[in-house]
This record gives structure tokens, sequence and C-alpha cells, in this order.
């Protein structure tokens, strides 16, 4: 747990730059909260920020990439085991739609191993599909995703 808050200093860093004195220029952004349950009777759970990136779509009309970090913590019922990982995400939203890339590490019985993750859904509901590099064996999870994201507004991002 406690790397874990190493690899997410930078990205905080970054993002709290947008906090500072240009606040009134900040492009707006989400907090997200989800519950996950999968593969291996695995339930999950995430917290995650992104930013929106002015340079794509119009203001107010999207559509809207949001580059931000995740972290989240999974047990599975099966097999007894757990794991905290943190990942570094691009989403991509449009009209309720909204899919995207991760990458990052899950920290498993105290070994860092690198995770790759895909999303997809529409509003509140979606799917995902993760993939955690052992060197033992190779993690595969599917799992439906149930969440919600509370909007930040900004210059760029706002209804």
């Amino acid at each position: 747990m406690k790397d874990m808050y190493k690899y997410l200093i930078f990205p905080l860093m970054l993002f709290s730059h947008l906090f500072g004195d240009d606040f009134p220029n900040f492009p707006g952004g989400y907090v997200g909260m989800s519950i996950n349950y999968g593969s291996k009777r695995t339930i999950g759970c995430q917290l995650s920020f992104g930013v929106a990136v002015p340079s794509v779509g119009e203001a107010s009309m999207g559509p809207f990439l949001f580059p931000g970090i995740g972290c989240g913590y999974r047990y599975s019922s099966i097999n007894k085991q757990n794991y905290f990982y943190g990942d570094l995400q691009f989403t991509l939203n449009a009209n309720g739609a909204w899919g995207g890339a991760a990458t990052g590490i899950a920290f498993v019985n105290g070994e860092r191993l690198r995770r790759t993750k895909g999303y997809i859904g529409f509003l509140l509901g979606g799917y995902i599909i993760d993939y955690t590099n052992d060197p033992q064996k190779n993690h595969l999870y599917n799992g439906a995703h149930l969440g919600l994201a509370i909007p930040i507004m900004g210059t760029h991002f706002y209804p």
C-alpha cells in the first residue's frame, strides 16, 4: 500500500497545479466512484479523477477526453486473494457513452505487477477487462461496472 502512494504522487502534483492560482482557467473534470463484480467472484471498488483536455471537442459540447488517475481494491471470494492497484487512464466521453484504456501497477502479495485495462459503457453501467502480468500466472479479469462520475465544471467541460 505504501508503494502505491509513491506512484500516484506525480500525477497528483500535476493535477494540483490546476487548482492553484489559475483556477478560473481550470478546464473541468470529474471525480468517479465505482464498484465492479467479475470473474472468479471478484468484487472491487475504485476512485478516479480526470481532467478535461481543452483541445479535444468543443467546449460544453464534447466529446471530452479525460486523462486521469484511478486507484482501487479487488477481492476474490474463490481464491481468497486481494490486491490494490493504481492506474493512469484515458477516458473518452461523448453523449453519455464512455470508454478508455489504462495502464498501471497492481500490488499482489507484496509484488508490483504491471497491468493494463480497457473499459466501455453508457451512463452508470459498463464492462471492464484487465490483464495483470504475473510471472507465474497471467490474470485476466472481466467484470461489470457500476459507477458514478461527479462532474467538476470548468472552462471546457460544463453543461
